[in-house]
């Protein structure tokens, strides 16, 4: 049971600076998302388009997200695909022979 709050911080506050360091304003935007997506398909490395959106930004400093987001970005759609499609298109073809014979 609370019987009390105690709403004082015991650090100093980010500075504004370091906002984009701080877990509950980074954030990759759709048009990053879109970025990385359509440069990945033509083969472009993580660290490439990294370095490309942050020129477009200004630097690393002006981003909005860490460098490591569009790394975890690409390993998250890379499982998507996987669990839709990619692993369970053989279990598909196997059924499908079963089915013809």
């Amino acid at each position: 049971m609370v019987r009390k709050i105690n709403d004082d911080h015991n650090h100093e506050m980010a500075s504004p600076i370091f906002s984009n360091l701080v877990l509950s304003h980074r954030k990759m935007s759709d048009c990053d998302k879109s970025q990385v997506d359509s440069m990945k398909q033509f083969g472009i490395t993580t660290s490439k388009v990294m370095a490309y959106i942050a020129g477009k930004s200004g630097s690393y400093g002006m981003l909005k997200f860490t460098k490591r987001d569009p790394y975890n970005y690409v390993h998250k759609q890379r499982r998507a695909r996987i669990s839709d499609g990619d692993a369970i298109q053989p279990l598909v073809t196997w059924k499908e022979m079963l089915m013809l014979t």
